[in-house]
């Protein structure tokens, strides 16, 4: 939803990522909870654009990636 809404992004972004979304609400009508509340926020997107906001990425914590061999290096 970033990249749909997003004026920076390029046009053709957009449209691949205004298609997802419509590829997702068609993929979620099985009317499970959750899926039904992906469909709300969907239609909600779509009829009341200027309401989304745009979330920033949370920052990467200090330290070493999980997983990084440099985490047990061992030197014998």
């Amino acid at each position: 939803m970033n990249l749909a809404t997003n004026n920076e992004s390029y046009f053709q972004t957009r449209a691949i990522a205004n298609k997802t979304i419509s590829d997702l609400t068609k993929k979620f009508l099985n009317f499970e909870a959750i899926s039904m509340q992906y469909v709300i926020m969907i239609k909600e997107f779509y009829e009341h654009p200027e309401k989304f906001k745009l979330e920033n990425s949370p920052k990467i914590p200090d330290g070493s990636p999980i997983g990084s061999a440099f985490c047990n290096y061992n030197p014998n």
